[in-house]
């Protein structure tokens, strides 16, 4: 399967109208927010004149990549943020501001017909667009996810991540109810959310328009036939089935949720092998882990590794374990889906936008006990019936092939065509 790229006609530079495009950060090569930030900036950027305002340093990072030619680019004098929780947002903050000044400058020079926010994916905290007199799109924002009650009591997570899970509801109600994001919410032409949890607080926020679209695609260079032929890997599969996880090492991914789901099948009596590619403050205590639990020799964790590799291991593999607790989106759940690679995820969040039950296990469960339960089953069931893997493997390609090179362009066209903003 080769995912073909948009045919529509390019439009000549000088016939485009300007839309400015906000971004914390952004970068052809990097995943999250900024890999988002970047992919949108490439779709944008055939139906406008592109303003990109992010800071200086990532500006120099990206201005002189090919596909930014002719992109214009108006820096903060901040430094990207780089902390992590409330330290990443005091710092976002400060940044948040500098934009607004910014922008009260920039509009009135350059007239753009609207303005997108793809800053921090979150609604928690946002410049002020209300103030800068043009139409403006906020998102593709999440925040908005939570882990269930039922599954926090069974997320086997030290006290610390606990509580912060416990408490993260309560704090999206007090970002929920400040005036200044309100006044912006309400402001907005359209607000995207990258699940339906977020969006209902959108809603609740005063957002006057709101659609939950999944902002993520299957990068370009990611081509099914890379990966092993389905015969190979169900001649494998009732050997030795291979499983994988990939991520940062927050505890609310789950990482150790796989550890134990491979202890699991292991006393179960299924032969199985869990590689594990992340980085984060979690990683050393899933190693130990997987250490107490037995299972160290069949669980390969380690660091991010070059992307070629980890495709290989996706195209060799049988199942992608990803029971993370609220992401709001999952870009590695369709890379894994375009090599061929059903999922095993907790129909939570934005894993939940895209994954289905013919895509394999995705069903949200009463408690995380419950859920590993089920997902033996369902390896041991692909194990009586590799006619049944074989399905979900299919499913899987279909499925990231409705997420190609061309899903953001499509969005694009839908939503933000400049023709939407004329009206």
């Amino acid at each position: 399967m080769v995912f073909s790229a948009s045919t529509r006609p390019p439009v000549a530079a000088g016939d485009r109208p300007r839309l400015i495009l906000v971004a914390v950060d952004m970068g052809r090569h990097l995943g999250s927010e900024p890999g988002r930030a970047w992919a949108w900036a490439c779709a944008l950027a055939g139906r406008y004149r592109l303003q990109v305002v992010t800071s200086a340093a990532v500006a120099e990072r990206c201005r002189h990549e090919e596909p930014a030619a002719g992109w214009e680019w108006h820096v903060t004098l901040a430094p990207t943020p780089a902390a992590s929780g409330l330290g990443y947002y005091r710092a976002y903050r400060g940044w948040c501001r500098e934009v607004t000044t910014l922008l009260q400058e920039l509009v009135p020079r350059l007239r753009p017909v609207a303005l997108l926010h793809i800053t921090l994916g979150s609604f928690r905290v946002l410049p002020r667009y209300d103030r800068c007199g043009v139409p403006y799109v906020l998102g593709p924002m999440g925040g908005g996810e939570v882990t269930p009650r039922e599954l926090l009591r069974t997320a086997r997570l030290p006290a610390g991540p606990w509580l912060s899970e416990w408490a993260r509801p309560w704090l999206n109600r007090v970002f929920t109810g400040m005036p200044p994001l309100r006044s912006v919410m309400r402001g907005s032409r359209l607000a995207f959310a990258t699940s339906s949890d977020t969006e209902e607080i959108l809603r609740q926020m005063g957002a006057r328009a709101t659609a939950v679209i999944f902002p993520d695609q299957v990068p370009a260079d990611v081509v099914a036939e890379r990966a092993q032929p389905p015969a190979e890997r169900v001649a494998e599969l009732q050997g030795r089935i291979r499983l994988v996880w990939s991520g940062r090492a927050v505890w609310w991914k789950a990482g150790q949720i796989a550890v134990e789901f491979l202890r699991r099948l292991v006393d179960a009596g299924v032969e199985a092998e869990l590689s594990v590619f992340s980085h984060g403050h979690a990683l050393e205590a899933w190693r130990r882990k997987a250490r107490t639990a037995g299972v160290e020799a069949r669980c390969r964790i380690e660091g991010f590794v070059a992307r070629q590799e980890l495709l290989t291991v996706l195209g060799r593999a049988h199942a992608f374990v990803y029971p993370t607790l609220h992401d709001s989106s999952s870009p590695a759940l369709l890379e894994a889906y375009a090599m061929g690679l059903p999922s095993l995820t907790v129909g939570l969040g934005g894993p939940a936008v895209v994954a289905t039950d013919k895509t394999g296990y995705n069903l949200r469960p009463r408690d995380l006990d419950a859920w590993i339960d089920a997902a033996v089953e369902q390896v041991r069931c692909w194990q009586r019936e590799p006619a049944t893997w074989v399905a979900a493997s299919q499913a899987a390609r279909a499925r990231a092939a409705e997420f190609g090179p061309d899903h953001l362009d499509r969005i694009v066209g839908r939503w933000l065509s400049p023709g939407v903003f004329a009206r």
